[in-house]
């Protein structure tokens, strides 16, 4: 292959001891107005796909943190809690997070009262373990599906809050 054959070879013209050109580039007045709409348009461009992996964290979140929170002793009670935050705090105007963190907090209510009732009727206290491992199970599956991008329902539960 010769040197007129390669595409990438240095042509003569381009030899380095020659300083480099400055070349005329056409410059157009912008008003301040058109740039910030550009750069609204680039950020509203960007702004679905990192919204929508937030919601999604935040929905797994809602799926997974009254599992932690069992994991680390927090009685059965209190775990309803992470969805009813998450409800107030992080879901205002999101329908995604609200969806999964009311069906979450639904699914935990129920799951509560019925330890509840399981625990005062004494003869009754074996089927904790059989309920827990349920809610456990359930609870992953959840998470599991919001990480999806799915929408998940609970079943065999009372929805009290919708």
């Amino acid at each position: 292959m010769s040197h007129t054959d390669d595409p990438f070879a240095p042509k003569p013209e381009d030899a380095p001891n020659e300083e480099p050109r400055a070349t005329e580039v056409e410059t157009e007045r912008v008003e301040r107005g058109n740039v910030e709409e550009g750069l609204r348009t680039i950020e509203a461009v960007n702004e679905p796909s990192s919204k929508s992996a937030d919601a999604q964290t935040w929905a797994v979140l809602a799926h997974l943190g009254p599992l932690i929170l069992l994991l680390i002793g927090i009685s059965m009670p209190l775990v309803f809690l992470v969805p009813l935050v998450l409800l107030h705090t992080v879901a205002e105007g999101d329908s995604e997070i609200e969806r999964h963190a009311k069906e979450s907090m639904n699914f935990h209510l129920n799951v509560a009262l019925l330890s509840l009732v399981l625990t005062v009727t004494c003869f009754l206290i074996p089927l904790l373990i059989p309920l827990w491992i349920t809610a456990l199970v359930l609870g992953f599956v959840a998470s599991l599906e919001a990480a999806k991008g799915a929408a998940y329902r609970y079943p065999w539960i009372y929805r009290v809050v919708e």
